[in-house]
């Protein structure tokens, strides 16, 4: 098998499980909207099923390093499907956070493991292709998903939702079996060690200022964008267009992400760094535009050009992050970065209830995009005298 075609069948099998999940998240946000009416009922769930995950993300993180993460990515995608499986039967909300929050726990191993597997697969020159092939997939899930799970929830209701997302996970699974004869980890050097500790990624990042000031940076921009997930479900309401409504901000969203994952396949080595401010700005002027627009079409247009835009920062980070750590603790590295982000989302899911229940979307968006100005500028001014050219030498 090539190298190239590895990556394909890595990217198959995300297709397939992010195109259930982004069936499952529509259906279970709406849901849960419908069933209490309420958007702090809505944070509360997925405060539990994406912001709690946070603190067990570094723990993800050091199985991923640990053992074969190919072995590891099939253990997870079964896992997830024998817990969404349980959703199926599963109508009262709280219970449905609990479970959900199960559920993104016993995930978070998968996707920490392709992301440190990549440089193992593919030669230093072709990671940006991989990683926006991977985004391209995931980008074009999150297109077909949301719309599916709006059909899906209107044809027959959650349950079905969740049910195709449990198959989904189990077809991934299959996928990540038929990878046989591929190395997922680099053979450790005899003076490089095995850092154990779970905590270990942070570590790394400290220690090279231009992974410190992406995981910041990024940090800042989990809370800016995620927020517009409790945002989203009252923004389509009070425009009068309901669940399909809701459905088409996130296709859009990821058409514009599948655009952009696609560009960024052909990043020219160097310029990484400017791409990801970019990216940053252009979340805070989507946002913006979302905040004050009367026209709901504007709202879809901003929510695509504002993904395209992201998706190729979004690459071009990643593709520093691999560079820049060693395989043996490049899944804590990831998991670390994430920890950070994750705990954003829980902040986020807290404060943002109240503030959607007291002002409405529009100004949630609206401190969106403010946050997102500030990652810009917090990213930017401390990375100007960082040389590029030092991003292929590993922090161990």
């Amino acid at each position: 098998m090539s190298d190239r075609s590895a990556v394909r069948r890595l990217a198959l099998g995300d297709f397939l499980s992010s195109t259930g999940s982004g069936i499952a998240a529509v259906a279970l946000s709406f849901f849960v909207y419908q069933q209490t009416n309420s958007a702090i009922w809505l944070a509360g769930t997925l405060f539990f099923t994406f912001g709690v995950a946070g603190l067990i993300t570094p723990f993800a993180g050091k199985i991923a390093d640990r053992y074969d993460r190919r072995r590891v990515m099939i253990a997870s995608d079964l896992l997830s499907l024998a817990t969404w499986g349980t959703l199926i039967f599963t109508r009262e909300p709280a219970l449905l956070a609990g479970i959900g929050f199960v559920a993104t726990v016993v995930s978070l191993p998968y996707w920490l493991a392709a992301e440190a597997s990549i440089p193992n697969l593919v030669e230093e020159e072709d990671l940006s292709w991989a990683n926006g092939l991977i985004s391209a997939a995931s980008s074009t899930a999150r297109l077909l998903g949301p719309a599916l799970g709006g059909a899906l929830f209107a044809l027959g209701g959650a349950a079905l939702a969740f049910g195709v997302n449990a198959v989904s996970f189990g077809v991934s699974a299959l996928v990540t079996l038929s990878l046989r004869g591929r190395s997922f980890s680099a053979e450790p050097s005899e003076d490089e060690g095995q850092p154990s500790g779970a905590f270990e990624g942070f570590r790394v990042i400290r220690a090279d200022p231009m992974l410190l000031w992406i995981t910041i940076s990024w940090t800042l921009m989990w809370f800016a964008m995620n927020i517009a997930f409790v945002a989203d479900p009252p923004l389509a309401t009070g425009f009068g267009v309901g669940a399909f409504g809701y459905g088409m901000i996130d296709t859009f969203f990821g058409a514009g992400a599948l655009i952009g994952a696609l560009l960024a396949m052909r990043i020219i080595h160097g310029r990484e760094r400017l791409w990801i401010a970019v990216g940053m700005a252009a979340v805070a002027a989507g946002w913006a535009t979302i905040a004050i627009t009367p026209w709901f079409a504007l709202v879809l247009v901003a929510s695509g050009l504002t993904a395209a835009i992201d998706a190729v920062g979004t690459v071009a980070g990643r593709t520093i992050i691999q560079r820049r750590s060693a395989d043996a603790v490049r899944g804590r590295v990831f998991a670390a970065q994430s920890s950070a982000g994750l705990g954003a989302n829980m902040v986020g899911f807290l404060v943002v209830g109240p503030l959607v229940q007291a002002f409405g979307p529009r100004a949630v968006y609206g401190l969106g995009a403010g946050v997102a100005l500030i990652a810009t500028v917090t990213f930017l001014a401390p990375t100007a005298h960082l040389v590029m050219a030092r991003t292929d030498r590993p922090a161990i």
